[in-house]
């Protein structure tokens, strides 16, 4: 498949994407993964990328203590080293989110999104509750399709785990792109993205 073209603005954000990338092999390979952690056992445990690393989610969520192992520009399969990674920490919720840099910087098939995140579902902690955020939307459009594709599978591979599903595209990209309002740069959220996210979270496990 050929890789949609991008707006300058996103292409240049992109390669500062990769160096975020070649900084989480380098991480990940080489060192304990990045963390934040409130010293008290946690509640939660997330794992992913950028969208995932670059907020508190603690005081997201009602000051519940969390740890977050998430490095920006991480791909699935650097987030699976994480997910072998998380068990240690014993938190009942384990939060996932995986994907837009497979997408965005490398234009991965959705075959093998579909491959690496099976291979990263079995890492995670058996007995944790899950909760997997499909991959969200950007402001290309063009991208976006190849994001609903990999979606698919995702959720399929969720279901199987059985998972909970936070899908944040109806919400944060009603349009069927992401909307100014729920984002910085047209890919990483903006507070009121991430409040909404947040309530997601909440939601899918109070059902």
């Amino acid at each position: 498949m050929t890789a949609p073209r991008l707006s300058k603005g996103l292409a240049w954000l992109l390669g500062l994407a990769a160096l975020f990338a070649l900084a989480a092999f380098v991480m990940t390979s080489f060192a304990p993964s990045q963390q934040r952690h409130s010293g008290a056992p946690p509640q939660y445990a997330f794992i992913g990328d950028s969208l995932t690393a670059w907020t508190d989610w603690g005081p997201r969520l009602g000051g519940a203590a969390v740890v977050n192992l998430a490095v920006a520009g991480a791909t699935i399969d650097m987030i699976a080293r994480q997910a072998a990674a998380v068990g240690a920490y014993r938190a009942p919720v384990v939060l996932v989110a995986a994907g837009t840099n497979d997408i965005v910087q490398f234009g991965r098939s959705a075959a093998r999104i579909r491959q690496d995140y099976e291979a990263l579902l079995r890492r995670c902690p058996p007995n944790a509750t899950l909760v997997v955020t499909l991959i969200p939307y950007t402001s290309e459009r063009a991208l976006n399709a190849s994001i609903a594709e990999a979606n698919v599978h995702v959720r399929q591979l969720a279901e199987q785990r059985g998972a909970r599903i936070v899908d944040l595209n109806p919400l944060l990209a009603p349009a069927g792109v992401l909307a100014p309002e729920f984002t910085t740069d047209g890919l990483h959220f903006s507070d009121r993205g991430y409040d909404l996210w947040a309530d997601e979270i909440r939601r899918v496990l109070a059902t």
